[in-house]
């Protein structure tokens, strides 16, 4: 049994719990060997064979070596202890949870709200050039770390490496069964009508934005079976209506990030954060930039580029224009 006070694979002494999902439970734990603080997520028995165990940490330590984000959350290890006990170590973030606070204090105020969409595209614009995709973009998987005000993605456990397939679409390797939070889920996860590509992140993304932006989810029902519809056939209440303070042209961003069909939606996250620093560069509430995130492009709709603390405008002719 896990308690505290156990030495896992002989090397990370668990100290308390952090908490408990569907795949396992998270420990702040003590690195004997290194002598640093970590966390560790000890997976569930049986959530599937030491052979697709194997698999999956294989594939997740090429992610994380090939991304090399700091808005992914580190894995420092990962490996089998006593008794076929599966584990991952990440790195020990301060801070807490999105949904932590969106549960505490509902919708957030908008400075905020643009730090974790810039932020989280940062980090989907790196897994998706690698082939990942997160497949449960939701707010327990968006940390707001205290140390470095950065926003980070937390748990790749259900990610796909994405191959090609026929019909043009990927084929995931999977637990199997349909993966991720159904609040957050893209039309075609839902209806299984295609396999999750990088658009499925960022329509899940779009939702947490909403939700953020206006303390509710663009969809709502009492029951399954009604939620089931309106995230399939159903359309969003415009933010703005919610939160007169939202810009007006976001309306039109979220129209896009929240559009049914894929082929509709922003194509990248790249594009998603150019099209949101677009429709949001005039508030006074753009947080100031501190680095650059993406080097300068050419294009019109991308010469606003996100930066590592918030964003900037950044245009071709002229020099960064910070905000007042």
């Amino acid at each position: 049994m896990t308690e505290a006070g156990t030495l896992l694979a002989g090397r990370f002494a668990l100290v308390s719990l952090l908490g408990e999902g569907g795949m396992g439970s998270v420990w702040r734990a003590r690195d004997e060997r290194l002598g640093i603080d970590v966390a560790v997520k000890i997976l569930r028995h049986g959530i599937a064979s030491k052979e697709i165990l194997l698999s999956l940490f294989e594939q997740e330590a090429e992610l994380t070596q090939r991304m090399l984000s700091r808005n992914v959350v580190r894995v420092l290890d990962r490996g089998f202890a006593e008794g076929d006990t599966a584990y991952i170590v990440f790195e020990l973030l301060d801070g807490e949870d999105l949904g932590k606070r969106l549960d505490r204090e509902g919708a957030l105020p908008l400075a905020d709200c643009a730090r974790i969409v810039v932020h989280v595209c940062r980090a989907l614009e790196r897994a998706h050039a690698v082939g990942a995709v997160h497949c449960d973009i939701k707010p327990e998987n968006v940390f707001l770390s205290t140390s470095d005000e950065l926003v980070k993605v937390l748990d790749f456990g259900i990610a796909s490496m994405a191959r090609p397939a026929r019909h043009g679409h990927s084929d995931p390797a999977r637990l199997g069964g349909m993966s991720g939070t159904l609040e957050y889920m893209s039309p075609e996860q839902v209806l299984e009508e295609r396999t999750p590509d990088a658009r499925s992140d960022l329509y899940a993304l779009g939702v947490v934005a909403y939700r953020a932006f206006t303390g509710r989810t663009p969809f709502m029902a009492s029951t399954l079976g009604q939620l089931l519809l309106a995230l399939t056939s159903g359309a969003a209440i415009a933010p703005s209506t919610l939160r007169p303070e939202i810009p007006p042209l976001l309306d039109s961003w979220f129209a896009k990030a929240l559009d049914r069909d894929p082929d509709r939606r922003f194509q990248s996250a790249r594009e998603m954060a150019a099209v949101f620093c677009d429709a949001t560069a005039p508030n006074s509430w753009r947080p100031l930039p501190t680095s650059s995130m993406w080097p300068s492009e050419s294009s019109t709709q991308s010469r606003r580029l996100v930066r590592d603390s918030g964003y900037a405008i950044i245009d071709s002719s002229k020099r960064v224009k910070k905000g007042s």
